[in-house]
C-alpha cells in the first residue's frame, strides 16, 4: 500500500491523510527504537515527538525499584524500611537479668542467724531463769548440805550438795517445819519462809462462806548435777486439820510477778521464791504444806513415793520438837499436825 494513499473513510468520519514518514528519530543506545508520536494539537502532516523518556536508574535490589508502601498517618520512610514491621508493643524487648532477690535475702537471713548463734555461744551463762538465782555458796553452804532437812535462817536454800538422779532416787517421806529446807532424792528442794492471810485486791474475789485465803511463801530449787526441773503452784498441796488435801487456788495467778503462777524451769543449782494461795477454813490455824512425786521401778513395775511435808501455822507460840529417825525429821506443834 502506498504510504501516501488515504485510507477509505469510515462512515461518519472525514478522510485524513496518512502522515508522511520521516527519517527515524534519535535512539538511545541499549533501548528499542522509539517511534515518534503525534503530539496532541499538531496539524496533519506535522508531528512533534514527545520528550525522550528517561531510563530508570538502577535500584536497590532489596526494594526492587519499588517505592515503599506509605501507610496512612505514618511519616515517609527511607528506602529499605519494611512498612509492615511490628508495632512497638510487639517488638521483642531485651530482658536484663539480675541476681535473684529471694536468694540474696535468704543468704542474708542465714548469715544473721549464724552471727546470732555465735554471739549466744560466747556470751557468759546467765545464772538467772525466770527470777531463779544461784546463791553464793560462801553464804549458803553448810557442812550438812547432803542431809534430808537443813535449818535455813537466811531464807535461801543450800544447793551446794549436788546429786545424780539415777544414783540417789529412792522412796522418801520427809517432815520439816517453816524455814527448814527439805531435800528430796529426786533433786528437788523446797522450804517455807512464811504463811499469812490473803485479801484479794479484786473486790469480786471472795472466799466461800466460812473460808479464808492464806498465802504460803516458798523457796524451791534444783540440786541435780544435770537436768532441769519444772515447778509451779500446782505441784503443791495443803492438808488441813480435818485431813483434807487442798490444791492451790487459781487466785494464785492474780499475784503480780509470781514465779510459781506458771511452770518454771529450774537449771541445776537454781532457786526461786514464789507464792501459793489456798482457801482454808477460818477456824484452822495450822496446816501441812507438801510436795509429792510418784515413780515406777522398771525392774518389777512397782511404784514408790518421794514426798516432803512442812508443817506451817499462824500461832506464834507454837513449840517444835524434833526426833530424827533414819535421816527423817518429825515435827509436832501444840495443835496436832494431821497425819495420813
Amino acid at each position: 500500500m502506498n504510504p501516501q494513499q488515504q485510507y477509505p473513510p469510515q462512515q461518519g468520519q472525514t478522510p485524513q491523510p496518512y502522515p508522511p514518514q520521516g527519517p527515524p528519530g534519535p535512539q538511545n543506545q541499549g533501548s528499542y527504537p522509539q517511534q515518534p508520536s503525534i503530539a496532541p494539537g499538531s496539524a496533519p502532516g506535522q508531528y512533534q515527538p514527545y520528550p525522550p523518556q528517561q531510563q530508570p536508574t538502577p535500584s536497590d535490589p532489596n526494594n526492587y525499584g519499588q517505592q515503599p508502601y506509605q501507610q496512612a498517618g505514618r511519616p515517609p520512610q527511607t528506602p529499605g524500611y519494611n512498612p509492615y514491621a511490628f508495632t512497638e508493643e510487639y517488638t521483642a524487648q531485651t530482658i536484663k537479668k539480675g541476681p535473684n532477690k529471694s536468694v540474696i535475702l535468704t543468704i542474708a537471713l542465714l548469715g544473721l542467724l549464724s552471727v546470732g548463734i555465735a554471739v549466744l555461744t560466747f556470751l557468759p551463762d546467765n545464772t538467772k531463769n525466770n527470777t531463779g538465782t544461784t546463791p553464793d555458796n560462801k553464804s549458803t553452804t553448810t557442812s550438812n548440805a547432803g542431809k534430808d532437812v537443813l535449818d535455813r535462817s537466811n531464807g535461801e536454800l543450800d544447793l551446794s550438795s549436788r546429786i545424780s538422779l539415777n544414783k540417789a532416787l529412792k522412796a522418801q517421806k520427809i517432815q520439816a517445819k517453816a524455814k527448814q529446807q527439805v531435800n528430796l532424792s529426786s533433786g528437788f528442794s523446797f522450804m517455807v519462809n512464811k504463811i499469812e492471810d490473803y485479801t484479794s485486791p479484786n473486790p469480786t474475789t471472795k472466799p466461800a462462806e466460812g473460808k479464808k485465803f492464806i498465802v504460803v511463801t516458798a523457796v524451791v530449787g534444783n540440786r541435780l548435777d544435770t537436768g532441769n526441773l519444772s515447778v509451779s503452784y500446782l505441784d503443791f498441796r495443803l492438808r488441813d486439820q480435818n485431813n483434807t488435801t487442798l490444791p492451790g487456788s487459781v487466785i494464785t495467778n492474780e499475784i503480780l510477778n509470781n514465779t510459781l503462777s506458771s511452770p518454771t524451769e529450774l537449771k541445776p543449782g537454781e532457786q526461786l521464791t514464789g507464792k501459793v494461795i489456798f482457801e482454808v477454813s477460818v477456824t484452822d490455824t495450822s496446816w501441812v504444806f507438801k510436795h509429792s512425786e510418784s515413780y515406777q521401778k522398771t525392774t518389777d513395775d512397782t511404784t514408790f513415793i518421794v514426798e516432803g511435808e512442812i508443817v506451817v501455822d499462824t500461832t506464834p507460840a507454837a513449840t517444835i520438837s524434833e526426833s530424827t529417825t533414819s535421816g527423817q525429821t518429825t515435827t509436832t506443834t501444840p495443835t496436832p499436825a494431821p497425819t495420813n
